[in-house]
């Protein structure tokens, strides 16, 4: 714990649950409301787990094209980040994937890594240079497809290792971490006519002497904090890039997070091997965005 002001985000003393382990590379959690459960990635076993409280977890999809982040719109469709495939894709109960992106000015994406979706519908994912992937493009970007859109926009390419990205609560500000410069950046999302000359604006730089793990995946409360993966734990930063405290994580890697439960006060925890869970004050943001 940094500050006191932690103690408005979760009671002191509350630690991790422990839900599950043994996975390779956990990744990609989002809650499924209307069925009161977790979906999530080990993207290097190219596997899709789920779940809940009466089961535990359970095995859901065995290739899965090393899918990683993933979110959900408001039609429950379920946004995947496929690296193997290198495209962002949008599945739905009965029919074949759909190719949300797969290429910008007809070259291959890298290795999509996170996607968000805002409630318009407009898509939102990050695209780093993966060293498992030939980069036809030659460098990382941010991209958005608005509704109707046939082709990603070009947010930035001026972050090292865009990963996780979240939107605040009024959707006005765009917060994406940079894994390689441990920092969260601000990344304008418009107009369209002035993207994407814009620089991204930092917000954050993490103090990477406080433990193992980076800045990857990331949430926003309805308050608007940020809770980032980092430097030992997970880092609750105010909207003015205030540090209020970091929930510890132990010595593990940490990955990836989300908001679920009934009344979306359980941030849920990935890491390399695990999954965990921890009960807050505050709620998250519903994932999809209403």
């Amino acid at each position: 714990m940094v500050s006191a002001a932690l103690g408005r985000v979760v009671d002191a003393g509350t630690g991790l649950v422990l839900l599950g382990d043994g996975f390779v590379a956990g990744e990609g959690p989002v809650w499924v409301a209307d069925q009161q459960c977790l979906l999530f990635s080990d993207y290097r076993a190219s596997k899709r787990y789920r779940w809940t409280q009466a089961d535990g977890v359970t095995l859901v999809a065995d290739g899965t094209n090393e899918g990683n982040g993933q979110t959900l719109d408001r039609h429950g469709r379920l946004y995947v980040c496929e690296r193997a495939t290198q495209r962002v894709v949008r599945l739905s109960a009965g029919r074949d994937s759909e190719v949300v992106a797969d290429r910008w000015g007809g070259v291959r994406l890298n290795a999509p890594n996170d996607v968000i979706v805002a409630s318009d519908g407009t898509v939102i994912f990050t695209d780093p240079i993966s060293p498992d992937y030939e980069s036809k493009r030659g460098y990382p970007g941010v991209f958005l497809v608005a509704p109707g859109d046939a082709e990603p926009t070009l947010l930035t390419r001026d972050i090292e290792f865009p990963n996780g990205l979240a939107l605040s609560p009024d959707e006005s500000v765009l917060y994406v971490n940079d894994s390689k410069r441990q920092a969260i950046y601000v990344v304008a999302t418009g107009p369209a006519g002035a993207l994407p000359d814009r620089d991204p604006v930092p917000f954050y730089a993490f103090d990477t002497a406080r433990g193992p793990g980076v800045p990857d995946g990331m949430k926003v409360d309805v308050e608007g904090n940020i809770y980032s993966t980092g430097p030992g734990g997970v880092w609750v930063i105010d909207p003015a890039g205030e540090l209020l405290g970091i929930i510890s994580t132990g010595p593990h890697h940490h990955t990836n997070l989300a908001w679920g439960g009934r009344d979306w006060r359980t941030l849920f925890i990935v890491t390399r091997g695990s999954l965990s869970q921890v009960t807050l004050k505050i709620p998250g943001i519903p994932v999809p965005r209403r």
